[in-house]
């Protein structure tokens, strides 16, 4: 389940980045940096952000279990884990299909 979270968004990252590649090859180099930073970084600060929405939510789970005795607790926390995970896997995919278009460049 967790490869599902790691795969699926970077293969929409990376096939965003593919859709777009002629407008990606026809930027200058600086152009292309800014595009590759911004469609790297928007994922990663959506996961971000997801996750620290979600905190109050794993801080309750974390109490409850700790409350009710449980000795592994670390469940609790993949609720913030995963968006993390998903944001960064999308960064990178959009990344990696990004340096193709640029490769791929006549």
């Amino acid at each position: 389940m967790i490869a599902l979270y790691i795969a699926l968004p970077a293969l929409i990252g990376a096939g965003l980045a593919i859709a777009i590649r002629a407008r990606l090859a026809r930027l200058r180099l600086l152009t292309w940096m800014g595009a590759a930073l911004i469609g790297t970084g928007l994922p990663l600060l959506a996961g971000q952000l997801i996750s620290l929405a979600l905190s109050g939510t794993a801080d309750a789970r974390m109490t409850e279990c700790q409350l009710a005795g449980g000795a592994d607790c670390g469940q609790a926390t993949m609720i913030m884990v995963l968006p993390l995970v998903a944001g960064l896997s999308a960064g990178l995919g959009w990344l990696a299909g990004a340096v193709t278009a640029l490769l791929s460049r006549p």
